[in-house]
């Protein structure tokens, strides 16, 4: 059980360090970087945090999709009549 539990930690924690990398990257929301690594995942059909381990080691995202704009996720749309931050201008 023991072994079980740091298994978990060590997931967890690669886990995070890759939500950071795409949210930096991507200026992604931890809900987003999360679902991009599910994505990836499913894609790749390999463990979420296989996924999240190459990205921290690698810095590169197995089974993204590749899209026009450099292989990048689609740009985040702020909703009309907001900045950057989601601060609504007058």
């Amino acid at each position: 059980m023991a072994d079980n539990l740091q298994v978990a930690l060590e997931s967890r924690a690669v886990i995070d360090q890759a939500k950071g990398v795409l949210m930096e990257r991507y200026r992604l929301t931890s809900d987003q970087a999360f679902r991009l690594l599910v994505q990836a995942s499913m894609n790749a059909n390999r463990k979420v945090r296989d996924i999240a381990n190459e990205l921290v080691h690698t810095g590169e995202l197995p089974g993204a999709k590749l899209r026009s704009n450099g292989g990048r996720p689609a740009p985040q749309r702020q909703p009309r009549g907001t900045g950057p931050g989601g601060t609504k201008h007058s």
